[in-house]
């Protein structure tokens, strides 16, 4: 009953875990002598539009890994008994070959760091 479930988050599992194992910096950049403030202020720009792209990126492995994780655990609590048993062990299989809620956790502390980084390059534009 939870194939579809489990088929769905071992597909986005390990591009989440790649972002959550390689998580990106977005540094307020040097200022060097003379750069007018326009092109000073492209560049934040830029460095915050790359910082959007991550960001969404990552909200979307978020949305996706928590969706499906949602729907098997509600399936989970509707399940009979014996139907409840069989799923336990292909629960605990799969959380053990694949540890996505720490992946799902390690992703929303990456988010809020970029979201603090978010507000540190608009800082210094404003």
């Amino acid at each position: 009953m939870s194939t579809h479930y489990r088929t769905t988050i071992g597909l986005v599992f390990p591009d989440a875990s790649e972002m959550a194992d390689n998580q990106k910096d977005f540094p307020i950049p040097a200022r060097p002598q003379g750069q007018s403030d326009s092109n000073y202020y492209r560049q934040v720009q830029s460095i915050i539009q790359d910082l959007d792209d991550e960001s969404n990126e990552v909200n979307d492995y978020i949305a996706q890994l928590s969706d499906a994780s949602d729907k098997w655990m509600a399936l989970r609590t509707s399940m009979t008994g014996n139907e409840r048993l069989s799923d336990n062990t292909a629960y605990d299989e799969f959380i053990a070959t694949t540890p996505f809620p720490r992946v799902v956790n390690t992703l929303k502390k990456y988010e809020r760091s970029l979201r603090t980084q978010r507000r540190k390059l608009e800082t210094t534009i404003s």
